[in-house]
């Protein structure tokens, strides 16, 4: 369990509620998780693959739903990649 969480429920069940809210993002998409050396953060990439790279910033309490309601103009002319601040290693 991340540090982040205070039970193992409540990782679980906002993790849950996570990933329903990315199962609205507005076009079609990969999600993974990379490796960086601040740890591990997960990426939504949407838009033609060969379009320009395009990568928002949200503020420190966003993620990467934060861009659920430009998604589907940006990925139109860009490669919106939405990016998670990293989690440290506990």
């Amino acid at each position: 369990m991340s540090t982040i969480y205070r039970t193992p429920d409540s990782e679980r069940l906002l993790g849950e509620r996570y990933r329903a809210l990315l199962d609205r993002w507005p076009s079609p998409a990969d999600r993974r998780t990379l490796s960086t050396s601040d740890g591990d953060t997960f990426v939504v990439s949407s838009g033609p693959v060969d379009a320009p790279p395009l990568v928002p910033l949200h503020g420190s309490s966003g993620n990467a739903a934060s861009w659920l309601g430009v998604a589907a103009e940006w990925s139109r002319h860009f490669r919106l990649h939405a990016i998670d601040i990293p989690v440290s290693p506990a």
